[in-house]
């Protein structure tokens, strides 16, 4: 498989955004000192061991950019992406939700695991990260989630996925894949999505106050994620 070649020589940590409005958001309060375009995505170097990376979106185009990443040395990831919520559980829109398990309804995680549907993340990770945002004064929810390649489909077959659904507190695209490719290659990975919406329910707007006010308290965790590097 033809891949262009990244020009970083080496990666220790990354931080990729998978919608365009966080991307848009957090790369414009950072500094870098140099950038490539990679598959259409924006790989951006805020120092020698740190990227920024997206948007991009789905389980197999993130597992892509980690199988790159990997090359180059990654030990540690965080992904940046929205999420919906179960109609059976008790997130709200406008949350800060930080899934711990994932239940895997996509494609990509089986061909790492092929007998495993339910990923983890790091351990040691998410307890530095809870007790980062709990000093830190940062509103989070921790629970499962479910991850699936076509949502519409699960949205519009509710009643086939109530089990699910009322197992998982939230619905996106890329967090079983990104546990499952991270710990096959044993890289500290977690996920922290933003509840934009409902499953089921069509919204013409995202809530946006609530949004801005968690990206700002954010800046300081990716501060200290970039300036703690071993």
């Amino acid at each position: 498989m033809f891949l262009p070649k990244l020009g970083f020589a080496e990666v220790k940590k990354a931080i990729i955004f998978s919608p365009l409005p966080e991307w848009n958001y957090f790369s414009q309060k950072f500094d870098f000192i140099d950038s490539v375009k990679w598959l259409n995505i924006f790989l951006k170097r805020v120092n020698k061991d740190v990227i920024f990376g997206g948007p991009l979106i789905s389980s197999p185009t993130l597992a892509l950019l980690i199988e790159l990443l990997k090359e180059k040395g990654i030990s540690e990831v965080l992904f940046v992406g929205w999420a919906g919520k179960s109609p059976y559980g008790s997130l709200e829109i406008g949350d800060l939700f930080i899934p711990e398990k994932a239940f895997s309804l996509e494609g990509t995680s089986k061909l790492y695991y092929k007998r495993k549907k339910v990923f983890k993340a790091d351990r040691d990770f998410l307890l530095n990260l809870e007790r980062f945002f709990k000093i830190s004064n940062i509103p989070f929810k921790i629970g499962k989630i479910l991850t699936v390649d076509a949502p519409h489909v699960v949205e519009k077959n509710l009643s086939d996925f109530k089990l699910l659904l009322n197992k998982a507190q939230a619905m996106d695209m890329e967090t079983s894949a990104l546990y499952a490719v991270s710990a096959y290659y044993n890289i500290k990975a977690l996920s922290l999505l933003f509840i934009t919406d409902e499953i089921g329910k069509t919204l013409s707007k995202r809530p946006e106050s609530k949004l801005k006010t968690l990206r700002e308290k954010l800046l300081l965790f990716f501060r200290h994620f970039i300036e703690n590097v071993q």
